[in-house]
Parts: C-alpha cells; sequence; structure tokens
C-alpha cells in the first residue's frame, strides 16, 4: 500500500530582498549625489539621483507590505497554539492598501511621526508607480546666474486623492504657523 503523501505548505519571502535592494540603490546611487551637493547653499537638480530613488522608493513599499501582509497571515491564517496576543494591531486586511494598513498598525502618540513619514513614503511611491508630470521652472538672468528651481504639475496632470488630501493638509497647517 503506498503511503500518504504530506504536504508541507509556505509563503515566500520577498520582503527582505526588495528592502535590500532599495537600501542599497540609495546608498551606491543616490547617497553619492547628495553627499556632492550637500555643502551648497541651493543644491541643483540631479538627474542621477532621480531613477535609483524612485526605483529603491519602489521596493522599499513594496517590501514593507509584502512584510505586513506576511506578518497579517502567520497572524490570522495560520493555526497557532495559543493564538497570538495583539490582535488590535491586525485590524486590517492583507489586500488593504499600505497607507491603511500603517494607519492601522501606528497607532500608538509616539508612533505618530512615524506613521506620517511611512504615509508620505507611500504618496511619494504613488507619484513614481503613477506618474505626474511635473514642470520644472528656472530662470537665467542677465549675470548668467540662475533662480531657484521651481516644479509644478504640468497641465492635464492630476493628483491622486490621497495625494491631494496631504497637500491641502500640509497648506492649512503652514498658513497657521504664518499666521502673526
Amino acid at each position: 500500500m503506498p503511503r500518504k503523501s504530506e504536504v508541507q505548505e509556505s509563503i515566500s519571502n520577498l520582503s527582505m530582498g526588495l528592502i535590500e535592494h532599495g537600501l542599497t540603490l540609495l546608498q551606491t546611487h543616490s547617497f553619492p549625489v547628495y553627499k556632492k551637493n550637500i555643502d551648497q547653499r541651493d543644491p541643483p537638480f540631479a538627474p542621477t539621483e532621480f531613477t535609483p530613488s524612485a526605483i529603491a522608493i519602489l521596493l522599499m513599499t513594496s517590501g514593507l507590505d509584502y512584510h505586513l501582509a506576511r506578518l497579517k497571515w502567520f497572524r490570522d491564517i495560520t493555526p497557532q497554539t495559543p493564538p497570538l496576543p495583539f490582535p488590535t494591531y491586525f485590524n486590517w486586511n492583507i489586500g488593504d492598501s499600505l497607507s491603511e494598513k500603517i494607519s492601522k498598525l501606528l497607532i500608538q502618540k509616539n508612533e505618530r511621526s512615524l506613521k506620517e513619514q511611512l504615509v508620505e513614503l507611500t504618496i511619494v511611491r504613488d507619484s513614481v508607480a503613477h506618474p505626474r508630470l511635473y514642470l520644472v521652472k528656472q530662470a537665467m538672468h542677465s549675470d548668467f546666474s540662475f533662480s531657484k528651481p521651481r516644479a509644478e504639475l504640468s497641465r492635464g496632470a492630476e493628483l491622486r486623492p490621497k495625494a491631494l488630501r496631504r497637500k491641502l493638509r500640509a497648506q492649512n497647517e503652514q498658513s497657521h504657523f504664518d499666521c502673526p
């Protein structure tokens, strides 16, 4: 009589590789450009830094999202005896957006700054993954010096609702600081 075969289940772990490669891109390609321009009052736009930074943001946010989904899988889908603690930290679904997972995961008052920075990173990721065209304007003066570059969203491009909400909130907070 043939022996019954056993099936072993596992999930892959891409998160470590994605985060590692993102940090390597920043360290080897972007940081040298920042380091070179760190002492300048108005660092110039550095095209050699943009691409590695954009790719690193995609890799690191995807790695974080994958890691959180993996934790949720271990917490809620795989059987644990006794059940794991901290159920309130996992009140989100695997398929939820990364910003929603972060907002529900980081609920302590001392985690507020980290939560804001991570949500901001997801907005940067959205601008890379869902491209928006920005017009970079810089004036050249008669003495051949340049004004500070400005970037604005080009005509026909729209911000996603999440980015628009955050921009408006940042402007409102800034206007409170500007009041005498």
